[in-house]
């Protein structure tokens, strides 16, 4: 009887380090991945199903890229504040660039510093991501209820799409919560749901906006004085460019409109960050 016990108990030893041995050449390998999609329900999704969330994932990350080249233009802001400068150009520093850049400045100084909140901007971004994916993802169409999309039923709620926003020096991240029911009508087991998808967009928007709020800063110290020397440092040490272009808005105050570039962009797009200045004409 002990013979056979440990007859037994070898062999269970020689399994265990048979398998600890695959798994450790599949982890070594790369192999990671493949455990996921052991794990993953979305494993199990049929190709029609994975149409369906690959169209939803491609429209929320050309929203992101969207909207925070809408948001750049417009100082970190989705919809503009009503304490705005109207800009109407299409050029930057005199060369033609690919979009229409009229739209509304925020003032960052207005007599007194108002530069937003980084809170603000990821508000804005969630804002600005629901409205652009609601028209990327045609959410007219699904009014009256799910909707037949490349052979499935799809019956997505845009009431409870809701994302959570992360910027950081070079990047910006968003979960999004969007519930999507997707009938395949093949029996038991036809209906999927998708719920969390997730998109980043490699940029300059942080660096921009720190640099925006250090100028209004040193403006809000000057007070009605412009401190070019100080400003061009700032730009310098930011790897950035600082363009701007100055009116009269009145008697007795002047806007200036401020363009940053950065030198060295983190994608193909132009990546213009704009925020205004409004001070006293006369000291």
């Amino acid at each position: 009887m002990n013979s056979r016990k440990g007859q037994v108990t070898i062999f269970i030893i020689l399994g265990i380090l048979i398998v600890a041995g695959v798994v450790f050449v599949i982890v070594i390998n790369g192999g990671t991945d493949f455990f996921k999609n052991i794990f993953s329900k979305e494993a199990s999704y049929p190709p029609k199903v994975q149409n369906v969330k690959d169209a939803v994932q491609n429209c929320i990350d050309e929203s992101l890229k969207r909207v925070i080249e809408i948001n750049s233009l417009q100082g970190g802001y989705y919809f503009a504040p009503s304490n705005s400068a109207y800009y109407d150009s299409n050029e930057v520093d005199g060369e033609n660039v690919d979009y229409d850049l009229i739209r509304n400045i925020p003032f960052y100084y207005d007599r007194k510093l108002i530069v937003p909140s980084l809170q603000d901007l990821k508000d804005e971004i969630s804002y600005g991501l629901a409205s652009e994916f609601s028209s990327c993802f045609d959410s007219e169409s699904y009014v009256d209820g799910a909707v037949d999309f490349e052979g499935v039923s799809v019956d997505p709620d845009f009431s409870r799409f809701d994302s959570e926003v992360v910027i950081k020096e070079g990047i910006v991240s968003v979960n999004v919560v969007f519930p999507v029911k997707i009938s395949t009508g093949e029996g038991e087991g036809s209906v999927y749901e998708l719920r969390d998808f997730d998109s980043y967009y490699d940029t300059n928007f942080y660096l921009e906006y720190a640099l925006a709020s250090k100028i209004s800063s040193v403006q809000n110290i000057e007070d009605n004085v412009i401190d070019l020397t100080t400003n061009s440092k700032l730009a310098t040490d930011y790897n950035a460019q600082l363009l701007n272009e100055e009116y009269y808005e009145d008697d007795d105050s002047f806007v200036i409109l401020y363009n940053i570039l950065m030198e060295e962009p983190k994608n193909t797009s132009v990546e213009v960050f704009s925020f205004a200045h409004r001070l006293r004409r006369y000291g």
